[in-house]
Parts: structure tokens; sequence; C-alpha cells
């Protein structure tokens, strides 16, 4: 089942191993500032949060807007390795991985054959390009009944 395989790859602790597989790639399609509190409401079906969080980060950052990010999302096939490093921990939303890691072209993708071909990884959509569309639109209609920016990418 799918969701049991969620669920064991949330209660990873990643510090705990050498290595983290890094099994999803994103790209940004799309970038949108706000403070209207009805984002909650009309955005509900389409983000990852728990009920509450994101009126809690509403209230604990007032000042600042929050960020909304469209992402196209992809399995990465293989998964890529990367070194568990401590920048990679805490409480970030998002992380930049380092150049050297960003990079990693499997070393081990030859190991052992005295090849030094270089690994390559295959983009499968998380979702079919009809039902990315579909949720696409849904997101932008819905953003045009609030007080939104659009950042530029």
């Amino acid at each position: 089942c799918t969701c049991h395989v969620c669920l064991r790859e949330m209660q990873v602790e990643p510090k705990q191993m050498p290595q983290i597989p890094l099994r999803y790639f994103a790209k940004t399609t799309g970038v949108w500032t706000t403070k209207d509190p009805r984002i909650l409401q009309q955005l509900d079906p389409l983000h990852v949060y728990a009920e509450g969080f994101l009126e809690t980060r509403l209230k604990w950052r007032s000042k600042d807007p929050l960020t909304l990010l469209e992402l196209r999302c992809y399995v990465l096939e293989p998964e890529l390795l990367v070194p568990a490093r401590e920048q990679y921990f805490g409480c970030f939303s998002w992380v930049e991985l380092l150049p050297e890691d960003a990079g990693l072209a499997a070393a081990d993708a030859g190991a052992g054959t005295g090849s030094s071909k270089q690994r390559t990884w295959q983009l499968r959509p998380a979702l079919s390009d009809e039902e990315f569309l579909r949720q696409q639109q849904y997101l932008r209609h819905q953003l045009q009944q609030l007080d939104v920016s659009e950042l530029a990418l």
C-alpha cells in the first residue's frame, strides 16, 4: 500500500543515516505571496499542511507574507543519495543542496567496474500532464479570488 510507504518514509531519522535518499524532484512553476487569511480555506485541498498550521504561521509572523509555491513534482529514478550534512537539518521548508551534492553523478555508478560512466536519472511526473494542468488551473482560479502578489520566476 502506498500509504504505508509514505508513513515509513516520514518516520525516517535522517541524522541517523550516512546518506539521505532523495526520491523526488520539484520544479517551481509559480510563486505568490499573501497575507490573506482566506488562503487557508481557498487552497485547502492543495496543500500538505495540518489544519491550523498556516493560521498559526500567519499569526506568528503577521508582518511577513506567506510564500506560495506551485510545484511540478517528479519521481527521481533511481533515487539520489546525498551525504547527511548538518546544514541539511533543522527547521527548513526548502533546502538547497551544496554544489558537490547537487552535482552528484553517483561516483558509485561505475564502482567496481572501472567505468567512469555517469549515472543518469529519469524524471517521471508524479501527476499526469492532464491532472497537473487541472490542479494548476484550479489553484490559479482560487488565487484570483484572493489578495496575492505574483512573483517572477
